[in-house]
């Protein structure tokens, strides 16, 4: 009698285990995915010389998931994360901004993506030979460029000024042909200030002033480079920092601003 219960038992616990195999089975590729890298291990790699934003981090390396795209708002949003509560995020999100610490701003201020920018402190068009690489693997449809205070700060003669940056855009176009180029000039200083301050005495505007014609030259003899003049922003100085070279934070906006006008995006 014994034996027979035995048996009845084992043969109970057999069936119950089949059946949660068999369940298991039929299951079998239903469940969730891994989650994707955060933005913290995705951004692990990368290279501290390069100043994205440091609140946000959120520049993804090649391998990682491709959203869909999606039309271009003609408009720019709303933010409470910058200083006037407009962003221009979405609006630039399939282009690239390169250039100094004064470019570097527009990330910081979440005015557009961390991910649009390739932008360092000190950067000049020599050193930024060394990015290229980075703005080629994001695949931008438009490049927008500052460049001008690293160099006159340097001292470059005009000429040097003109052959680096024509050597930058050739460099970028090799493997972005279709690519779009917009060369903004390059932003006064107060010279009262500068003047005074060891590390920026080379500064001037005479310099800046014959950067940007240099770069009005460089635009006009290419048809895929287009020159944006900043000075065209209302008030301009009024906008520096105490330092006379960068500029407050609701500038970013002004500057932005002008630029979707330039391009159509806005009224």
């Amino acid at each position: 009698m014994r034996r027979r219960r035995r048996s009845v038992l084992f043969l109970i616990v057999l069936i119950i285990v089949l059946a949660v195999i068999v369940r298991a089975w039929k299951n079998r590729g239903t469940s969730s995915t891994e989650p994707l890298a955060t933005s913290e291990t995705a951004t692990s790699d990368l290279s501290q010389s390069i100043l994205f934003d440091p609140p946000v981090k959120v520049l993804r390396r090649g391998g990682t998931r491709t959203p869909s795209v999606e039309p271009t708002p003609a408009e720019p949003g709303e933010s409470d994360l910058t200083p006037t509560g407009r962003t221009y995020q979405e609006y630039f999100r399939k282009d690239i901004f390169m250039g100094d610490s004064i470019m570097d701003e527009l990330p910081y201020y979440h005015y557009i993506y961390a991910q649009s920018a390739v932008t360092q402190i000190g950067l000049n068009l020599e050193t930024a030979l060394d990015h290229v690489d980075e703005v080629v693997r994001r695949q931008p449809e438009r490049i927008f460029m500052l460049f001008g205070m690293n160099e006159a700060n340097g001292s470059w003669e005009v000429e040097r000024y003109e052959n680096a940056y024509k050597s930058l855009i050739s460099k970028i176009r090799k493997d972005l042909p279709e690519a779009k180029f917009y060369l903004f000039s390059t932003l006064p200083v107060d010279e009262s200030v500068t003047a005074n301050d060891s590390n920026r005495k080379n500064l001037n505007n005479e310099t800046i002033r014959a950067y940007n014609e240099a770069t009005k030259r460089i635009a006009e003899s290419d048809e895929g480079v287009e020159y944006i003049d900043l000075y065209e922003i209302e008030n301009l100085t009024s906008y520096h920092e105490p330092d006379g070279v960068h500029f407050q934070s609701p500038f970013g906006d002004k500057w932005l601003e002008l630029v979707t006008k330039k391009l159509g995006g806005a009224e």
